[in-house]
């Protein structure tokens, strides 16, 4: 008997066992249902988003090609002569549009989006250049709020430097952006260079209201946005 009762303790052990294991084959495949249900429903959403990216994209490319195409024009002098201060800020917006059609080069690219990095172009620029050619285009910008917008020009000349000079533009687009957005008319921002043994320095300074300390922690994060007060 007691052969028999250990036996059978062993058994109703075993089946309540199975009967445990059994459950949680069940509540697997219902999460594993769930979280294919999930994942198509994430891909249809970013099959819409590239759909909706690639027709923004496209109507904003668009425009952009005809106001460089009215800018030959009007630079070929066919429609009349032009001064140089005229053909300079022609210049400048041919320029601006040139760049923005690189940045829609990159939206355009969905797969750089999904894997959420730009590739990276490097090669030997004039960071001095690029800095100047940014601040000539914000010039006007400054004038019209009444800003001293000043930049200090090196005496010397600085080596090129190994960079992407498109997102380096980006970033110093930025900066001038949200100086002169924050600036009060009369007040003042100022860009100058320096060197070291191993770097180029670009310090561009405004007399804005600045920023908190919780705010300085956080403006690197992505997409993050800082409110100015």
């Amino acid at each position: 008997r007691n052969l028999f009762s250990m036996l059978t303790q062993r058994l109703r052990a075993t089946n309540s066992s199975l009967a445990s294991h059994d459950y949680l084959l069940s509540q697997l495949r219902i999460k594993n249902t769930e979280l294919e249900i999930m994942n198509l429903k994430l891909n249809q959403l970013t099959d819409l988003n590239n759909k909706f990216l690639g027709l923004a994209t496209n109507d904003i490319s668009n425009p952009i090609s005809t106001i460089m195409g009215l800018l030959a024009i009007l630079s070929s002098g066919t429609l009349g002569n032009i001064s140089e201060n005229q053909r300079e800020i022609i210049k400048q917006i041919r320029d601006e549009s040139v760049f923005i059609q690189n940045l829609i080069g990159d939206l355009i690219n969905i797969g750089k989006i999904e894997a959420c990095k730009t590739d990276i172009n490097l090669e030997e620029v004039d960071l001095t250049d690029v800095v100047i050619m940014a601040f000539e285009v914000f010039k006007t910008i400054a004038y019209q709020k009444r800003i001293n917008f000043i930049i200090k020009r090196p005496e010397i000349t600085f080596p090129k430097v190994n960079m992407d000079s498109i997102r380096i533009r980006e970033v110093i687009n930025n900066i001038f952006s949200n100086a002169l957005k924050y600036c009060a008319p009369y007040k003042t921002v100022e860009t100058c260079f320096d060197k070291s043994d191993t770097e180029i320095i670009v310090s561009i300074r405004d007399q804005g209201p600045g920023m908190s300390e919780n705010e300085i922690e956080s403006i690197f994060n992505p997409f993050n946005i800082i409110d100015g007060k």
